[in-house]
Parts: structure tokens; C-alpha cells; sequence
């Protein structure tokens, strides 16, 4: 589960976006919490590339399912982070 909350001030590399995700480890023990994450965006993304830039660039361990059918079965391959 993600969610974009606002948007930063433009930064030399595009629109610094916040992005916030529910992270859990359910072998920890531990309850889910949100984590954050300042994303350089430069064009529209979809909710997949956006998971895609946040783990080949900054954080490898996130996990998620990295597949995309582009049927609009589910989604996640439809929603758009704009750039204003």
C-alpha cells in the first residue's frame, strides 16, 4: 500500500516527491509502519515505476510484486503520479 502524499519544491532533477509506504516484515513480529521515501520526478510515472525508482535507486529491500499485465486487471499499470 502506497501513498503520495504532496509535493516538494522542484529540484534541478525534476519534483522532489514524498512518497510514503506501508512496510511490514511479518517474521519480525513488529507492526507494519509507514516509511518515507524524496523521489526526483521528472515526467509522470505509474504507481509500478514509481516502486521500480524507489528500489533500483534507493532502497533494494523493498519488496513488492514487479509485474505489470497492462490489462487494467488490477490497476497498478493505470495510476499516475502527474507532474504540475
Amino acid at each position: 500500500m502506497s501513498r503520495i502524499l504532496h509535493k516538494q519544491p522542484r529540484s534541478p532533477e525534476g519534483s522532489l516527491t514524498s512518497v510514503h509506504i506501508l512496510r511490514s516484515d511479518p517474521l519480525s513480529g513488529k507492526s507494519p509502519a509507514l516509511q518515507t521515501y524524496q523521489v526526483a520526478l521528472s515526467e509522470a510515472v505509474t504507481a509500478l515505476e514509481l516502486l521500480r525508482i524507489i528500489y533500483e535507486q534507493i532502497d533494494p529491500t523493498l519488496a513488492f510484486r514487479n509485474q505489470e499485465c497492462n490489462q487494467g486487471i488490477c490497476g497498478v499499470c493505470r495510476i499516475k503520479r502527474t507532474i504540475d
